[in-house]
């Protein structure tokens, strides 16, 4: 998906940030408000602390890579296929 060398015990926590906010924006065992925030948070262009836009930029990878490719690994496989 994507990596990095050897990431700080800062860059672990907003990884699992973006693995939340992933799962959540595929609706995975979330409510609909979840869901929402999620998705506006992802399409947002805020890069204030704490942003998606802001996480990318930290961890020095290009956001909408990062959020093609999290979304994607996110998204509910389909059972049986």
């Amino acid at each position: 998906m994507f990596t990095l060398d050897e990431p700080t015990a800062e860059q672990h926590l907003w990884i699992e940030v973006l693995w939340l906010g992933a799962f959540d924006a595929c609706g995975r065992d979330c409510k609909p408000k979840q869901r929402r925030d999620a998705e506006e948070w992802f399409a947002s262009t805020d890069n204030g602390i704490g942003s998606f836009l802001w996480i990318a930029e930290m961890m020095d990878l290009n956001p909408e890579s990062l959020r093609q490719k999290l979304l994607a690994e996110a998204k509910p496989r389909e059972k049986g296929g």
